[in-house]
């Protein structure tokens, strides 16, 4: 049974991640501011998380000055040189992500796609700040000052009001998922 405040490590899923990000650029016209990017991306893993159990990205989430962060999301953002499937659609000019090419949707779940759509409805519209803003006002989210501090899984399940039990659940089927992948990608090598 999994008790601890601590992140369990999950193995980051760039596909996902950026086809989720690519698929928010796209809908901002090819080019979007990336702290904006990364509430949105942040909201969408948050809300898959609540609704359906497992998040898209399997990012390690922190709080961060200006709101919640997916860390290795912002990594790629910020050294997107470092090359791999990131690097290959997303760029990143000045302070904005902007599309190379589009890598389609084909690893995210029909309920991936249905809640980036629906988080972009919903905050796509509005300025960086009002985003940034309306991440503030999440209950996980504390300001760190000049530093990071985790935003575990657990923590927003609970802030969500999902039970003891039911928290475990959750965290035991992403936990065992993240392993049945890793076995699947490991043969494929």
């Amino acid at each position: 049974m999994i008790r601890s405040e601590r992140a369990p490590t999950l193995a980051f899923r760039e596909r996902e991640t950026t086809q989720a990000a690519a698929y928010l650029v796209k809908r901002a016209g090819g080019r979007l501011n990336y702290t904006k990017l990364l509430k949105l991306l942040y909201l969408a893993d948050r809300t898959l998380l609540v609704r359906y159990g497992k998040p898209i990205t399997y990012d390690q989430w922190v709080s961060m000055r200006h709101g919640p962060v997916l860390s290795r999301t912002y990594d790629l953002i910020k050294t997107p040189e470092s090359g791999g499937y990131w690097a290959r659609h997303l760029a990143t000019d000045g302070y904005d992500a902007v599309m190379r090419e589009d890598p389609g949707s084909d690893d995210l779940s029909p309920a991936a796609v249905q809640v980036l759509e629906e988080v972009y409805e919903q905050f796509g519209g509005l300025d960086t700040w009002a985003v940034r803003d309306a991440a503030h006002d999440l209950p996980e989210w504390t300001d760190p000052g000049n530093t990071a501090h985790p935003i575990t899984y657990r923590s927003v399940l609970e802030v969500e009001g999902f039970g003891q039990e039911e928290v475990d659940a959750i965290l035991e089927n992403i936990e065992a998922q993240d392993a049945l992948d890793r076995l699947i990608a490991a043969t494929r090598r």
